[in-house]
């Protein structure tokens, strides 16, 4: 009988490691992955705000403090990812009930 992992496609060794036996592959993916998402967060807010520079005068004319103006961006920026996090919740947690009803896992 196989391992559970080697059913699936993932090659282990049994040991914790992958099967070129570097242990921290998996992790340094990872982070690499997550390491890259801020930035790209992080320029599309930068490019909302250069394109949006007469609409922040406009508010800024008409009494907005930066503050005001900061917290619209940031709001405008939650709403979306807030929104997609929860859709990737859901529908992980459906695609992890399929898998598993036909999978025949409990």
């Amino acid at each position: 009988m196989q391992e559970p992992l080697q059913e699936h496609g993932v090659p282990f060794d049994g040991q914790g490691q992958g099967s070129d036996g570097d242990l921290h592959a998996p992790l340094r993916r990872l982070v690499g992955q997550r390491g890259r998402r801020p930035v790209g967060v992080a320029n599309t807010m930068i490019i909302s705000v250069l394109e949006r520079r007469h609409e922040i005068g406009l508010r800024r004319s008409l009494g907005a403090t930066r503050g005001q103006i900061r917290i619209r961006f940031v709001t405008e920026s939650l709403m979306p990812s807030g929104l997609g996090g929860i859709v990737g919740v859901v529908l992980g947690a459906a695609a992890t009930a399929v898998y598993a009803s036909t999978a025949g896992l409990p």
